[in-house]
Formats: C-alpha cells, sequence, structure tokens
C-alpha cells in the first residue's frame, strides 16, 4: 500500500486547516517552504523571539521559485538576496566578478534569511511589523563579499476580522481630500504653533517678490486667484515643492506678464484656476484648506525666461522656503499636470516588475484559529523611495530648509517639522532623522557642517536634473545657508568653491565618482573645474581619509602634505555668486609620482572589493573604457598626493597646468620617486 502524498496542511503542522491553508497557499501565491512562516504557531513564536526565524535556501531553489511566480515570498527573499550582493562600500564591485573567476562556488551557493515580527513596546501580542534580512552564504566565498540587506513591511489587519484582536493596525486612508485629512493637518499646525518651543513662531515675514494671492479678493469668479508684486509687503505664505515634468506649459514668461500685468504698487495678474495645471489647482486649494492667503509657486512666481530675474530669485530660494509657513510637497506627482489629491492607487498596482508594495499572509491566531493579515511594503524605512519628488534635485534643498513640509505621497500624508515627523494613519516610524536640524545653530558647529555638507552632497548627487548647468545652482540655498550659519558661529568659514569649501578642500577634493553604469561622466558644456564633485554627471562619494591608517603610515607621510596655495572659480553672475561657474583654477604645491613608477599595473583594481590587498585602488572619473585602457591611461599620468593614502590622478593639459581624472588611493607614496612642484589644476 503507498504512502499518501502529504498535503499542504501536513507540511505546514497545522492539519486541522489544511483545507483553509491549501486555498489561502494558491490564492496568495506562497509555497510550501514560506506558508509556515506566520501560519505556524511555533514559527510565528520564534518569528516574534528576539532570536528570529532562520531559513536557508539554496540560491537555484529560490530563483526557480521566484521566477515561476509561484511564491510571493521566494521574490522577495531573492530580490533582498541579490541586493545584499552589492557591496556599498567607496570601492563597489559585483560579486559576479569573483563568481566569473570562481564557478566552482556557485554551486555551494544558498540565501539566508532571517525572519522578524516586531509588537507595539507596551503590547504583548500586538505584532505591526515584519522585517527582512537577507544576505548569501557559500563554500569558499570570502565573507567580506556576503554583506547583508533587509526590507521592512507594515502588518495590518481589516476591522472586524480575527486577527484584529491582536493586530491593531489598518490599512492606510489614502484619500487626501476628505474632511479627515485636511482636519489633521489643522491639528497638526496648531500643535506645531502652540506646543513646540523649537519650531518657529508663525508672524508675518518678508513675502517674496511675487505670490498667488488664493484668498478670492475682488474676483468674479470665487475660486480664481492672483499673481501679486509683493513690493517689500510681509505676510504668511506656503510654497509649492514639485516635478515640473516634461511640459510645464503654464509659466510666467516676459510677453505673458506684459500682457496682463504692470509692475506697479497694487499690481495684480488675474489668473483662472481652471486653466492651472492640476498639481498647482490641488496647492491652491490646500494653500485655502489651512487658512493662508499666499501661495509661492515658482514656475508662476518667477520670469521663466528672464536670465535677470531667475538669477535674482535663485539667490533669494533660501529666505523663500526658509520663511514660508508651510512647503507642500506634491512628492507623488511626476508632473505638474499629475496632481497629487485625488484618492492613490493601492501600493499592489506600482511597479508590477518590482517587490509588491502590499500584499496578504496567513497567520496563526492565539485562538487556535487562522486569519490573513495585510503586509505593506515600507518605502521609507528601506532607505528609498518611489515618490517622483525625492529624485528631483531642486526638491532636495527645497524640502531641507522648509522649516515645516506637507507631503503628500503614494502611500500617506506626512507632516515634518523641527520636533519631528508625524504620519496620518500611517507606519512611518516617528525617529526619521529631521534634515534641517543641522542647520539649526543649537546643533552645529564648524566641524559638524564640514561632516554635514559631504553627506549632503553624496545624496544631492543621487538626485535628476532636467538641465545639468543646474547642478550648482540647485544646491546654492544650502551652501548659503551653510555660509552664514559658520560665519555666525566660529567665523569665516573659507570661500565656497564650486561646491568645495576651502577650509576644508584637503578632504573634499577626495570624491569618488560613483555611477553604476561605465559611462563617459565628464559634463559637457563645462560645468564645473575637473577637481570639484560637479563636474561630474553621477552620484560621489566622500571616504574619510583616516580610515584604515596605521601609526607607520602616518609617520611615513610626514612631509608629503599637499598645500594649497590659490583656488579661485568665476561665477557666471555676481547675482549668485554660488550658482553656476565659467571656470576654476586651483594651484597647489604636491608630491607626484608618474604613473610609470608605480609597480605592478596588473594588480590595480578599478574599482575594488572591499578588502582587497592591493597596494593601489584606481577609481577614475571616465567609465567609458574597459579596465586595461584605463590602468593605461593612469599610468601615462601624475598621481598628486593629497593627504595619508588618497590621491588625484592627474592628466597634463599644458606645462604645468593638470586635469583631474580619477582618485587613487595608494599605500606607499613614501620610497618612490617624488617630485614636490607646483602646479594649476583646472
Amino acid at each position: 500500500m503507498s504512502t499518501p502524498s502529504p498535503t499542504v496542511g501536513d507540511v505546514c503542522g497545522i492539519g486541522n486547516h489544511g483545507r483553509w491553508m491549501r486555498d489561502t497557499l494558491k490564492r496568495q501565491n506562497l509555497c510550501a517552504r514560506c506558508y509556515p512562516i506566520m501560519a505556524d504557531v511555533e514559527c510565528l513564536r520564534q518569528a516574534t523571539s528576539t532570536e528570529g526565524f532562520d531559513l536557508q535556501v539554496p540560491l537555484r531553489i529560490l530563483h526557480d521559485s521566484a521566477e515561476s511566480g509561484s511564491c510571493r515570498l521566494c521574490s522577495i527573499f531573492l530580490g533582498i538576496t541579490l541586493r545584499s550582493l552589492l557591496d556599498e562600500s567607496f570601492f563597489s564591485w559585483p560579486i559576479a566578478k569573483f563568481l566569473d573567476a570562481h564557478e566552482a562556488a556557485i554551486a555551494s551557493l544558498k540565501a539566508k534569511a532571517l525572519i522578524q515580527l516586531e509588537k507595539h513596546r507596551k503590547s504583548v501580542c500586538d505584532i505591526h511589523e515584519l522585517l527582512i534580512y537577507g544576505g548569501m552564504i557559500g563554500v569558499g566565498i570570502p565573507a567580506r563579499y556576503l554583506t547583508e540587506s533587509h526590507l521592512r513591511f507594515k502588518i495590518y489587519a481589516s476591522p472586524g476580522d480575527r486577527a484584529a484582536s491582536f493586530i491593531s493596525s489598518r490599512e492606510c486612508d489614502r484619500d487626501m481630500h476628505s474632511d479627515a485629512a485636511y482636519s489633521q493637518i489643522r491639528l497638526w499646525a496648531m500643535t506645531c504653533d502652540t506646543h513646540h518651543s523649537s519650531c518657529p513662531h508663525p508672524a508675518p515675514r518678508p513675502l517674496p517678490t511675487r505670490v498667488l494671492d488664493v484668498s478670492n479678493r475682488d474676483n468674479a469668479n470665487a475660486n480664481d486667484l492672483r499673481l501679486h508684486v509683493t513690493q517689500g509687503e510681509w505676510g504668511q505664505y506656503a510654497a509649492l515643492s514639485y516635478c515640473w515634468g516634461d511640459g510645464q506649459q503654464f509659466k510666467t514668461t516676459l510677453s505673458s506678464i506684459g500682457d496682463v500685468l504692470t509692475i506697479s504698487l497694487d499690481a495684480y495678474a488675474h489668473i483662472a484656476m481652471s486653466s492651472l495645471p492640476l498639481t498647482i489647482q490641488d496647492a491652491v486649494i490646500v494653500t485655502r484648506q489651512i487658512g493662508l492667503k499666499y501661495l509661492w509657486v515658482d514656475a508662476l512666481c518667477i520670469i521663466q525666461d528672464s536670465v535677470e530675474d531667475k538669477d535674482a530669485e535663485i539667490g533669494r530660494m533660501a529666505q523663500i522656503y526658509m520663511g514660508s509657513s508651510l512647503t507642500i510637497c506634491a512628492a507623488s506627482a511626476s508632473s505638474s499636470d499629475d496632481g497629487f489629491l485625488a484618492p492613490k492607487p493601492s501600493p499592489r498596482s506600482l511597479e508590477p516588475d518590482s517587490v509588491s508594495y502590499q500584499f496578504q499572509l496567513p497567520i496563526a491566531c492565539p485562538d487556535g484559529g487562522a486569519d490573513v493579515v495585510g503586509v505593506e511594503y515600507c518605502i521609507w524605512d528601506n532607505g528609498t523611495s518611489p515618490e517622483p519628488l525625492d529624485h528631483r534635485a531642486w526638491a532636495y534643498q527645497e524640502q531641507i530648509l522648509s522649516r515645516r513640509t506637507l507631503t503628500y505621497g503614494m502611500s500617506t500624508l506626512t507632516w515634518r517639522c523641527e520636533k519631528g515627523i508625524q504620519t496620518w494613519n500611517s507606519w512611518l516610524r516617528g525617529h526619521q532623522k529631521v534634515m534641517t536640524r543641522v542647520l539649526l545653530p543649537k546643533y552645529g558647529g564648524r566641524d559638524l557642517y564640514k561632516e554635514t555638507w559631504k553627506g549632503l552632497v553624496a545624496l544631492y548627487g543621487k538626485r535628476n536634473l532636467t538641465f545639468p548647468d543646474d547642478c550648482l545652482p540647485a544646491i546654492s540655498a544650502l551652501a548659503s545657508v551653510i555660509l552664514r550659519l559658520t560665519k555666525e558661529d566660529r567665523g569665516e568659514p573659507g570661500r565656497y568653491l564650486a561646491g568645495i569649501w576651502e577650509n576644508d578642500a584637503l578632504d573634499q577634493l577626495i570624491w569618488f565618482a560613483n555611477p553604476g553604469v561605465s559611462r563617459d561622466l565628464r559634463c559637457i558644456p563645462y560645468r564645473a573645474p575637473s577637481w570639484s564633485w560637479a563636474s561630474v554627471d553621477c552620484p560621489v562619494l566622500f571616504p574619510d581619509p583616516r580610515n584604515g591608517l596605521t601609526i607607520s603610515a602616518l609617520k611615513s607621510s610626514k612631509g608629503l602634505e599637499l598645500e594649497i596655495i590659490d583656488c579661485n572659480v568665476t561665477p557666471r553672475s555676481g547675482v549668485v555668486p554660488l550658482g553656476q561657474v565659467t571656470s576654476g583654477q586651483l594651484r597647489v604645491r604636491g608630491c607626484l609620482i608618474h604613473g610609470t613608477s608605480v609597480p605592478d599595473p596588473e594588480t590595480w583594481l578599478l574599482g575594488t572589493f572591499k578588502g582587497s590587498k592591493s597596494d593601489v585602488v584606481l577609481k577614475l572619473d571616465c567609465y567609458g573604457v574597459d579596465d586595461r585602457a584605463a590602468i593605461l591611461k593612469a599610468q601615462s599620468c601624475w598621481w598628486l598626493r593629497i593627504q595619508h593614502r588618497h590621491g588625484l590622478v592627474l592628466e597634463p593639459i599644458d606645462g604645468d597646468v593638470y586635469r583631474r581624472i580619477g582618485c587613487v588611493v595608494f599605500n606607499k607614496w613614501s620610497g618612490l620617486s617624488i617630485d614636490r612642484r607646483v602646479v594649476d589644476i583646472i
């Protein structure tokens, strides 16, 4: 007599619920391996313990399960495992490079996952978050190549469900145009105004040059608004941070402002509400709902085809956003035509080719029964964001400089002030870092500002610019605030030189281009001198030049320090001295060695693994060549030591004039033929 095949209930260890689980298994796309994680009482107990629930699966099996679409959790495990294969150090390279040379190691690869369920602090059984830590193990693979990544999910139950008795979280309300949403916004504002001592007191401030008057004053159509030239008036206003998109047609130009407006003390230009792009219409609605009279929108309040007016207003950008009572962030809108108040679709319909944002999992209940709970991807806590606005470079300084922001995202509504972050009916964790704090004197200090600047630039470089020439202007307001605060704090911070601070130049000259793809990174036409991070069109990384130094290395480097003799940049406009530049030159006295004098070029690594034993780590700014060609180019160039182990790779231009083409980490500067002289880098 043959042995009957085990049922899903047998596999999961909850035989009494076999039929229910078979149906759920099929409905939720779960394999028999993943189903018990929350549906089995013992697995659930392990997952809620401090140790968590461990799972190890051969990579090939996991890949097949995920690719077939038969298991949603296998897809998540595979995604997080592959994400962990990229070492996010300053010298990153996919593990595929290693595996290409060690094919035998592939067969031993296993994905490892640690699953943990977090409870609310004051509750014995109220589960509210699912954390999945993923990585990889394999025979013969160095541990330094196998990093760990993680994802965080919110768990919620529907009212009336069996699971609702021990899971208090509920699905997010995504109607951000409801009375409940506006009541919440007004409550946040009132609480901030009356109870937050660290937040600025609501009071009239100097208005920007132009604002939209949304108060319906003297309008024939009560829904329309006016463009108002303020002429030094004071008041309270909201500002809008949003994505223009490709077709921002409605904007103020010299011709349009001439047709409807004479620049005078009481000048107003009537604007029909229905003619505005949907995102701006929604911003007008929100401004009225929170009781403010004025709204600042760049497309309408700056004359877009006037170079003089744009320069003047870019120079005032810090005052505009820091002076606003509230900045409305249309985070979910990818263009001015999208709007942000319409009810949002469920996250499960977003980005279908990636990990689903929302799905369901079976769970064992304390009373012995079973139920299904909702699971939603915690976007913010994983350090990534699908919000279009979070990829726009101009919005970066707008959000940081604003004292208070109201963000309309895909999943929820978020309030941020200097006290902290709160969300409406959502799961965003309250301890998120408030970036504006680094711009407050009581949190500041010159050294902190220096470190903060490198962090700001590293994050800023990951964002997108429609016009490459905007690279320096789009962060100039942040630079102007740091310049002012450092002067107030401890004296002169030095000049701001095309994205680099003079008094911290030795550290800030050491940056690595980090494009993620092979391409030529130099901006054409000219955008910044080659020694500035602004000269490349990709994210950059700033290593700690002291990291990994030994006492002997410090002693051997004495007398080899770089000396900055002079540095000058030429701003395109005197009105925006921290914006675009037309030229720049750095004159230094330092130690140079020729690339041909450095032994063993075959060991140089163009973007090496963390922990490499090579004496030379080479990172060139141009990735449009293969490894061998890049090394040959570096051999024909000069290496200029900056400090400790780090230096620049310089290409000769004319005489003692050079251009940076990359950065190098070299452990043995001493003992080689060193030429100490004065050079100019452009």
